[in-house]
């Protein structure tokens, strides 16, 4: 008699080759039964329909309609798969998968389905993600890959080291380091952003921190809002900036935290067969550590994410909830430094290449 539906589509004289798999071994009766309970989560139909060709014809999924947030679903059940997770994300602007390259940089934004507003310190009054300003920005695709890796395993996603890089922005004498670390299921940022005097005057020094159109600290925050550069002169001085270590201050409208030191440092000269090294004059350094918390990545609805990717947002409730005040982004980056410290100290975690790396890292 012959059966309704085929048993198994792989060929005879793949079948020593092939092991079958424990489904396939299954009567239909139980299959039927599984597909019946499954109807009440098209999505998770869905997903047994894909993991052969047996189960799609079984299951027919082109007779399934699904929801959009049953199909968001059954996407980020696809994204969990590592055959699949390794190459593709789930764009929620696009309600579909999409390819990801081991090639792309966090500058690099794929799609157009997929320029939702990056992480940057962007210039003031930029609201969109353009390659144009030449600042580091992170756009969701990348996060969301990066979170994968943590929440899947690999091979899924890529890790959080690739989004560690120093590079220098088209303003003179700015440079940017940043790295990347997962904190209590949340990717935290920390940017140590450095401009000094050393190739200019103090005074052109001072406008191009001024300026509006310098690179930010967050998307609400520039350098000349920052209280410690606002600090006034002294009476007839002509020093361009007041001294200080580590004067912290909050976004008051996303999760970033940050920390300013103004120091005057000695410019020497380097050492040549013809000249001596002496000292010669002193020139500002201004040091801004940043850190931000992007949340778990999972939409780009998440208000953590909404919070520093846009530039007009509500104030965050700091006050209110303890977990939120201000400083305490700065202390889970810190905290977070001094565990994995401990951890390696107590032989938990022997490995001297991970202490060495966490040493070089911002604080």
């Amino acid at each position: 008699m012959q059966q309704p539906y085929p048993i198994s589509p792989v060929c005879p004289e793949s079948r020593a080759s092939a092991p079958m798999s424990y489904l396939l071994m299954l009567p239909l009766e139980i299959i039927f039964l599984v597909q019946r309970l499954l109807r009440q989560s098209p999505e998770c139909l869905c997903t047994l329909a894909l993991t052969c060709k047996t189960f799609y014809r079984l299951v027919n999924p082109s007779s399934l309609v699904l929801s959009t947030v049953q199909r968001s679903e059954l996407l980020a059940l696809l994204e969990k798969d590592p055959s699949i997770g390794n190459r593709f994300y789930v764009c929620p602007g696009a309600s579909a998968l999409h390819r990801f390259s081991s090639f792309w940089m966090p500058l690099f934004l794929p799609s157009p389905y997929c320029l939702y507003p990056p992480v940057a310190p962007v210039r003031v009054g930029r609201l969109g993600p353009t390659l144009l300003s030449g600042t580091h920005q992170l756009g969701y695709h990348y996060a969301r890959f990066v979170m994968n890796r943590h929440f899947y395993g690999a091979p899924c996603g890529i890790p959080s080291e690739k989004l560690t890089m120093t590079y220098t922005p088209e303003f003179p004498g700015w440079e940017q380091s940043w790295s990347a670390r997962i904190i209590e299921d949340e990717l935290f940022l920390c940017a140590a952003h450095t401009i000094d005097s050393s190739s200019m005057s103090d005074s052109e020094l001072r406008a191009i921190v001024d300026s509006r159109s310098s690179c930010g600290i967050c998307r609400h925050v520039i350098p000349s809002q920052i209280s410690a550069i606002q600090k006034p002169r002294q009476p007839g001085s002509k020093e361009q900036f007041t001294p200080c270590r580590e004067s912290h201050g909050s976004c008051s409208k996303c999760l970033t935290d940050y920390c300013t030191t103004i120091e005057r440092k000695k410019l020497r000269y380097k050492a040549t067969p013809y000249t001596q090294a002496e000292p010669a004059d002193s020139f500002w350094v201004i040091t801004i550590v940043a850190y931000h918390q992007l949340g778990g990545c999972r939409s780009p609805d998440d208000w953590k994410w909404a919070a520093i990717t846009t530039s007009h947002q509500d104030p965050r409730d700091h006050y209110l909830n303890p977990a939120y005040r201000s400083g305490m982004v700065r202390r889970k980056w810190l905290g977070s430094f001094v565990g994995q410290v401990y951890r390696i100290l107590e032989g938990m975690t022997e490995d001297v290449a991970e202490l060495s790396r966490l040493a070089t890292l911002n604080l």
